[in-house]
């Protein structure tokens, strides 16, 4: 036995007995969700106590409800989680990498590993799901990031100290599963058998109830690595690389001297261990935490305490009376008299056959006084409090429930249901968290595990998929696939959007149709087929071929091959619509210019028949004032 896992099982006993109290409680709540609500010593008294017949001991389960209306609220809304860039990232590396998150989210079938770790969180106070690495295919090497379920909650030991509600902050966690010795063996061959452990183990419990415990023992490492500065501007761990190659490649200042420097970077570490030796070899991941998310349920911290629970932890009472007085009216009406008359002995002497749904009393005998009805009332009652108790603890009411209420206008019925909504919005929001996590934890793997030239799927917000080249600089597109990035360059954050699912916004989307096509009637001639393709009828793909306008294509059917040739003539027939508008321009101008030189030529000749018909005037002019002149000077000379 190594010191090494004697440090593990102490670790393991400080962890669990931190939480002790707790976990105690989470087996009392998840009991009462399954429908074990009697205390055992009750049960055993109403059961089998000194009577001719036990009492009824009903379970009028209603913790299923009121966790179910939480989840489901969950559950009609989608929270996408999204990757953004940072400093040298790019938007659209930063947009393949949400959409093959979402591809890793669908393989994982991610959508149930949220819901019960969510369901867990609000029905005991935790929840807890991994995020795993795994060979892609049986005959492959090429390894893809899973989303798995950790079913138990009771599984997952965290560090005392981890204070964030995901586990962000712990040092250490335990994952654990029992095994029976033969599994055991089978499973784990050379290892010592269960028999020759040290007794010291058996009393820290990893051999117990004739199984052995075995964990998944993760821990968060810190190591020393050197980073330089290159002279493409990225910044690269140098501590296993070669000093003499990589000289050249960093930048220098002024003084030339190479920006380098000693920077603490984080592992996680896992080792499996049955508290005697280590089960396997070492594993690590190179992220800045352990890769299991913790999903919160409440917590309050009481002094160096801390309480967590869930939404069944205080609706235990009021369930336990409930049951308790559902039973006992059940139990008087099960020994209450079912005649139909009371009679004295001697009304019916001879013919009791007659009334033998009669109660009898002897002659002069006081009549027992019967159970009266206003006795059962009050106990229907106090369990009608009882379930009105239990709405007012998990803040849910009737209209949150789905049970009609007075309200008759659907703004007040929206108001009724969002209390229950704002009451339950704290597991809510510990669930975004967990799912914000989980996409760092993914986010900072992909460089990690897609570092290779290959072909990914990736899918987008509305559920399409695509195929892309990764990693490959003499790619050449082709039928499949004709798109490439590198996922190696540059840094991205994560957040989280939440909104209703695509199948809900898909269905709300048809209906908004409808009502639009009721308000605008030409809308049916121009876009009839995309309404009818929107709605979940079951010919609704025929009506759509059957109402699609004359000339209208289905983009979605072509191929990428198809669709870059339209792209093309498209562009060719708007550059050869281009030309002849230029083409038709130049003709008009030209044709307007030569209307200005005519015109021109004619105010030309114009003028010149002007000038003509003035020189002509002029001569008149003159030749009659010379004639005028003559004869006044022949009138002079004659006498006249």
């Amino acid at each position: 036995m190594s010191d090494h896992s004697k440090e593990v099982r102490e670790k393991w006993k400080d962890a669990e007995d931190s939480d002790k109290d707790n976990r105690e409680e989470m087996i009392i709540d998840l009991k009462f969700e399954a429908g074990e609500q009697w205390d055992e010593r009750v049960r055993e008294y109403r059961e089998n106590g000194d009577r001719d017949f036990p009492l009824p001991c009903l379970t009028i389960n209603q913790i299923p409800q009121f966790i179910g209306q939480v989840v489901g609220d969950r559950r009609a809304n989608q929270t996408s989680i999204k990757v953004i860039p940072r400093e040298d990232g790019d938007k659209e590396i930063a947009e393949v990498r949400s959409e093959l998150i979402r591809a890793i989210e669908h393989q994982s079938k991610a959508q149930r590993v949220y819901s019960q770790a969510f369901g867990q969180a609000v029905s005991c106070g935790i929840g807890n799901f991994r995020v795993d690495l795994e060979y892609a295919y049986e005959d492959a090497f090429e390894r893809d990031l899973f989303i798995n379920a950790i079913p138990n909650p009771m599984a997952v030991l965290w560090d005392a100290m981890a204070a964030d509600p995901t586990g962000r902050d712990a040092k250490y966690c335990f994952v654990t599963e029992k095994m029976k010795p033969e599994a055991f063996k089978n499973e784990y061959p050379d290892a010592v058998a269960p028999t020759m452990f040290d007794p010291e183990i058996r009393e820290d419990g990893w051999l117990a109830d004739d199984c052995v415990r075995v964990a998944e023992y993760w821990q968060l490492e810190e190591r020393d690595r050197e980073i330089a500065l290159f002279l493409d501007n990225s910044v690269q761990d140098i501590t296993d690389r070669d000093p003499e190659e990589v000289k050249p490649l960093l930048w220098r200042d002024s003084n030339n001297q190479p920006r380098m420097r000693t920077s603490k970077c984080r592992y996680a570490t896992m080792v499996v261990t049955n508290g005697q030796e280590e089960l396997s070899d070492p594993f690590e991941l190179k992220i800045p935490r352990i890769p299991i998310v913790r999903v919160m349920g409440r917590e309050v911290w009481i002094g160096d305490r801390r309480v967590r629970y869930g939404l069944t932890r205080f609706a235990r009472d009021p369930q336990r009376l409930k049951n308790y007085w559902r039973s006992v009216v059940a139990e008087l009406l099960m020994g209450a008299p079912r005649a139909n008359f009371i009679a004295q002995n001697s009304a019916i002497a001879g013919r009791e056959d007659d009334w033998a749904n009669t109660l009898i009393f002897n002659d002069g005998a006081e009549m027992p006084m019967p159970i009266t009805t206003q006795n059962l009332a009050a106990f229907v009652n106090e369990a009608a409090m009882c379930a009105q108790d239990m709405k007012d603890v998990t803040g849910l009411h009737d209209a949150s429930l789905g049970i009609g209420g007075n309200e008759t206008s659907g703004i007040a019925i929206q108001r009724r249901q969002n209390e229950g909504d704002i009451a339950s919005i704290g597991y809510h929001d510990n669930m975004n968290a967990a799912m914000q996590e989980a996409g760092e934890i993914i986010n900072a793997l992909i460089p990690v595990v897609y570092d290779t030239a290959r072909t990914i799927r990736v899918m987008g917000d509305d559920d399409s998929v695509r195929l892309l080249r990764i990693n490959d600089p003499n790619f050449q597109p082709n039928e499949l696939v004709n798109e490439q990035y590198d996922l190696s360059k540059g840094r991205y954050d994560v957040m989280i959007s939440t909104g209703p699912t695509h199948e809900t916004r898909r269905q709300e989307a048809a209906a908004g149709m409808i009502e639009f096509a009721r308000s605008s009637p030409g809308v049916v001639e121009m876009a009839g087929d995309l309404i009818a393709k929107a709605q979940d009828w079951p010919l609704a793909d025929q009506f759509a071929e059957r109402l699609k306008p004359p000339g209208a294509g289905d983009m979605e059917d072509l191929t990428p091959e198809k669709k870059a040739e339209m792209q093309q003539q498209m562009q060719l027939a708007e550059m050869q619509q281009q030309m002849e508008m230029q083409s038709a321009q130049a003709a008009l101008a030209k044709q307007v210019a030569e209307a200005r030189e005519a015109e021109a030529q004619a105010q030309e000749a114009e003028l010149k028949v002007r000038l003509t018909e003035l020189e002509i005037a002029k001569k008149t002019k003159e030749i009659a004032f010379e004639g005028a002149e003559m004869a006044a000077f022949a009138a002079d000379e004659i006498g006249v």
